[in-house]
């Protein structure tokens, strides 16, 4: 019965410790006059050549394909392609990648 008793006391004094803290969390929150300000690049400017590929800029996201792939053609076509590659923030200037695979952007970004 003491050990029962110990574990409901021990649980009692956790559980009010983290509502505490969150309600510090919130009111701080809530009373912060500190702005934060999201700035995003506007890559469509930049230019993302490389030899051998074709790249395009969507939605600030940089399509990587190699020349000549059949892929290309459908994206153009169709848009996102259903399958592809995406690895955020990984690009030059730290634009997020898509490709229609991982060695593509393997091979893009071993290329200068």
């Amino acid at each position: 019965m003491k050990k029962i008793m110990a574990l409901i006391a021990l649980t009692s004094l956790l559980g009010i410790g983290c509502v505490t803290k969150t309600e510090l969390s919130m009111s701080h929150d809530q009373n912060s006059d500190d702005e934060i300000e999201m700035v995003q690049r506007d890559y469509s400017k930049y230019d993302f050549s490389r030899p051998g590929f074709v790249t395009k800029v969507v939605d600030n996201r940089l399509w990587v394909f190699k020349e000549g792939d059949k892929e290309y053609d459908k994206f153009i076509k169709d848009g996102e392609l259903a399958k592809h590659v995406t690895l955020p923030g990984a690009g030059p200037e730290g634009i997020t990648l898509k490709a229609p695979d991982k060695a593509t952007i393997d091979e893009y970004l071993a290329t200068k």
